[in-house]
């Protein structure tokens, strides 16, 4: 008898993990997905958030600042393919890559090219994989975009890139393949 108590606990810890275990993403699912720019989000009570200019004010300078970054940084790495200017050589990183391709994915509300600049980044690091991993981007590329210092990757870029990718996923962007 004690030892069916056990099992019936244990079978019920079980079940219970498990329903738990589902409706994790089934949640995440039932979750409205995040809007391009711009959100106008309604934040939290005591957050703080600019109050001596408009919101509009804010927005334009949030769009200027993005025109400024794209035209210093984001330049084209051949056919149908884009890269983030990392240094006055022309080199780049998978970490500017990725800060490159989360830029695009929340600018594309504004930005109607978003979307072409956001499967040329994809072109560009599918073309740049890591000896370590083919699904992570190798960190560095000189000016000519040949892979220097080795082909490891970089944590901070492969998990910029990787997130860049599930908000792509979210607004509905789908990546060249």
């Amino acid at each position: 008898m004690k030892r069916n108590k056990r099992f019936s606990l244990s079978g019920k810890a079980v079940l219970i993990c498990c329903l738990a275990f589902l409706m994790v993403p089934a949640g995440f699912a039932l979750a409205a997905p995040n809007k391009p720019f711009p959100q106008h989000t309604t934040y939290t009570s005591g957050s703080i958030k600019p109050s001596h200019v408009t919101q509009t004010t804010m927005d334009d300078a949030v769009k200027s600042k993005w025109d400024s970054w794209k035209s210093a940084y984001l330049k084209p790495a051949g056919t149908g393919k884009y890269y983030v200017k990392y240094d006055a050589s022309g080199a780049t990183v998978s970490e500017a890559h990725g800060y490159g391709m989360l830029l695009t994915v929340l600018m594309a509300g504004y930005d109607s090219s978003a979307q072409t600049y956001f499967n040329g980044l994809y072109k560009y690091y599918t073309e740049h994989p890591s000896d370590n991993n083919p699904y992570l981007m190798a960190w560095k590329q000189n000016s000519s975009f040949q892979n220097v210092e080795g082909a490891d990757s970089a944590t901070d870029g492969d998990m910029d890139i990787a997130y860049s990718l599930l908000l792509a996923d979210k607004h509905g962007a789908a990546a060249a393949q």
